[in-house]
């Protein structure tokens, strides 16, 4: 039992990495120097992939529902990912290399 929970604090370690220089760029050309870049992990695979939403169809009475077509039915969606301290988790479905 304790290996399995050292096993699964270290695994994620394994697949982190720090930003990428177009990922850099860009969080120092919106934020400046408010950011410390230097902290941010980027790690594949998140838990957030085990949960997922149903969206029920919503009525049409604002005008967001009228200008666009209306669904059919119940939506389901997958969280991509979430953030905890400076580390940013990402499913495999919305995980790229740069």
């Amino acid at each position: 039992m304790r290996f399995a929970l050292v096993l699964a604090l270290l695994l994620p370690a394994c697949a982190q990495r720090t930003l990428t220089d177009a990922e850099r760029g860009f969080l120092e050309t919106v934020h400046g120097d408010a950011v410390d870049v230097e902290r941010i992990r980027v790690v594949r695979g998140s838990i957030s992939a085990a949960f997922d939403a149903d969206i029920p169809e919503r009525p049409r009475t604002t005008c967001r529902e009228r200008i666009f077509p209306p669904r059919t039915g119940p939506q389901t969606i997958i969280f991509p990912g979430l953030t905890l301290d400076s580390n940013m988790y990402f499913t495999d479905v919305f995980w790229a290399d740069d």
